[in-house]
């Protein structure tokens, strides 16, 4: 396919290899098997299965602990935890127990119980941020933020969000830049990922009681928020935020494309790539902690797969949205 090199910082960077995303496995091998569901482990299944068909993740766990040393020493590392699941969702014969990840739940989310149903989204930031830890693991704790971001969990999923406040009087540009992990869709009134986009970057105006103090003017102005990716990620991880902050499920049906740009969406001259959709994590049923997760992968034949904990059955015909989607992973 086609590696991307690290974008250096001035401080190096900690991940200095070429992303390669091509399948690792031979010929023939399409998909990985199931996961026995444990007991309410379903939300823990659907977003590994997504994981375990990133080919540049796989591709990073292949060598960890071959050629690019463990860094944990005697403690939890999640990518030797990944590996494991991924050498036995690969290259067994039948379904497995993710049982290295599912006993140390409370350690990569300390608020998750074993047994209980938990939000399959949040999870996956708590694994991936367990992962971004095995790669600092060793490095100083007040390691500089700038330098944690070129990880292979950053240089793989990461990318920045920049959001500028424009005064409307002197036109004085205001810009922050954060890091992003993925990108979290506000789904409310919108019937498609485009216009649920659309919305993330619009123009937001501050006023009344909301106005802004513009370091030109020295004084509260009427001005215009408006984010915009400014780097976008090689793996793209779009959250449809289904669940209200008091656990309602929106649960009316989102259109999106098996391709996407985000072009439209970008700080102005910065390039916005294109993607191709490879994973879906569904959610059928009430709320966030109950129901059913399941996840739908994309096998190295093009063919889409459902992976419902330890049921994997390919789809015959092409795969339309679904209507549950509840995430959305894409690769450049």
């Amino acid at each position: 396919k086609h590696p991307i090199t690290p974008s250096s910082t001035k401080h190096g960077s900690l991940f200095t290899g070429v992303l390669d995303f091509s399948w690792p496995w031979p010929s023939g091998h399409n998909i990985g098997n199931g996961l026995h569901n444990t007991g309410n482990t379903c939300f823990l299944n659907s977003a590994l299965q997504c994981l375990l068909h990133t080919s540049p993740l796989l591709n990073v766990l292949m060598a960890h602990s071959k050629s690019d040393p463990c860094r944990v020493k005697g403690g939890f590392c999640m990518s030797c935890c990944l590996r494991h699941v991924m050498l036995d969702s690969h290259q067994k014969k039948h379904s497995s127990t993710p049982y290295v990840i599912v006993s140390k739940l409370h350690v990569i989310a300390k608020h998750m119980r074993k047994g209980r149903q938990e939000d399959s989204h949040e999870f996956l930031r708590y694994a991936i941020d367990a992962l971004q830890k095995s790669c600092l693991a060793g490095y100083p704790q007040k390691i500089d933020p700038k330098l944690a971001e070129t990880t292979w969990v950053h240089k793989i999923f990461g990318g920045r969000l920049r959001s500028r406040v424009t005064c409307k009087e002197c036109h004085y540009n205001s810009d922050t830049f954060d890091s992003m992990l993925d990108v979290s869709l506000d789904i409310y009134g919108s019937n498609s990922v485009r216009d649920a986009f659309r919305k993330f970057v619009a123009v937001d105006y501050l006023k009344g009681s909301d106005k802004y103090k513009c370091e030109k003017c020295k004084k509260p102005v009427v001005a215009e928020k408006r984010f915009t990716i400014h780097d976008a990620p090689a793996v793209l991880t779009v959250h449809l935020k289904r669940f209200s902050p008091l656990g309602r499920k929106i649960g009316h049906f989102v259109h999106y494309d098996d391709r996407i740009t985000l072009k439209p969406f970008m700080s102005e001259g910065q390039f916005g790539p294109t993607y191709s959709l490879y994973g879906v994590i569904c959610h059928a049923g009430g709320g966030p902690n109950s129901g059913h997760y399941y996840a739908t992968v994309k096998g190295a034949n093009g063919m889409w797969y459902e992976m419902n904990d330890d049921s994997v059955s390919q789809h015959r015909n092409t795969l339309g949205p679904l209507k549950n989607a509840y995430m959305l992973f894409y690769i450049r």
